[in-house]
């Protein structure tokens, strides 16, 4: 099936499920079911994609309309020309691999198929000013999104530096943590052998003074007992 033919069937589901706007789901299935056209997987995605991507933001859709359908309603439309304007809308809007001068021929044939004698030019006038803006808004809308995404990166690798230099800071600071507590470890060694050391001289100078006085009283005792020998 030609895209032509697919855009043909996918406008006359989006005139439909606006009629009948209960059970948009079941109805689009129904249709697949039932229509005698040599639909490829290709065309049923392309179908499925527009005729429920069109209710799925009409509010956005309807207010492009709006804006550019100069002395006219969305209410006062007909539903034809409406869903054929609405079809023409998303494919701008919201598919990217379909070019704007074709979208824009493409309903306009079929205004003058489906539509009274004016509604070709009537649509033509619409889209002529609404494709360009809607186009705009795609390029700002992809400009916006690609600045964000380098402030994001951006804010990425800044937190990432961010985060180096405080792991670093606090690698550093358990280093020297490391090397204070290590320190004062060994300060306090010293200390102890140091304690250890006078305790060891005070200990050998008690010793010291006890085996004097021993030697002392030892003498004391030998002289007492020569002295009475000697008488």
């Amino acid at each position: 099936m030609s895209r032509r033919m697919a855009r043909e069937f996918a406008m006359q589901l989006v005139y439909q499920m606006e009629v009948q706007r209960d059970g948009r789901e079941g109805q689009l299935e129904e249709a697949f079911e039932s229509n005698e056209l040599a639909l490829t997987p290709r065309d049923i995605d392309y179908v499925r994609d527009v005729a429920l991507g069109v209710f799925e933001h009409i509010p956005e859709i309807d207010g492009l309309i709006g804006k550019n359908a100069h002395g006219w309603r969305i209410s006062r439309l007909s539903r034809v020309d409406l869903a054929i304007l609405r079809l023409c809308v998303y494919e701008i809007r919201f598919r990217d691999d379909i070019p704007l001068s074709v979208s824009i021929n493409e309903a306009v044939e079929l205004a003058k198929k489906y539509g009274a004698e004016s509604t070709g030019s009537f649509v033509n006038g619409i889209l002529s000013k609404a494709g360009p803006a809607v186009e705009f808004a795609n390029a700002s809308n992809a400009s916006n999104a690609a600045d964000a995404s380098k402030a994001a990166n951006a804010a990425n690798v800044s937190h990432a530096v961010n985060a180096a230099n405080v792991s670093h800071a606090v690698n550093a600071a358990s280093v020297a943590n490391a090397s204070n507590a290590s320190h004062a470890a060994n300060a306090s060694n010293a200390s102890h052998a140091a304690d250890a050391t006078n305790v060891s001289h005070a200990a050998n100078a008690t010793n010291v003074s006890h085996a004097a006085n021993a030697v002392k009283g030892d003498n004391g005792e030998n002289g007492g007992i020569g002295g009475e020998r000697g008488i």
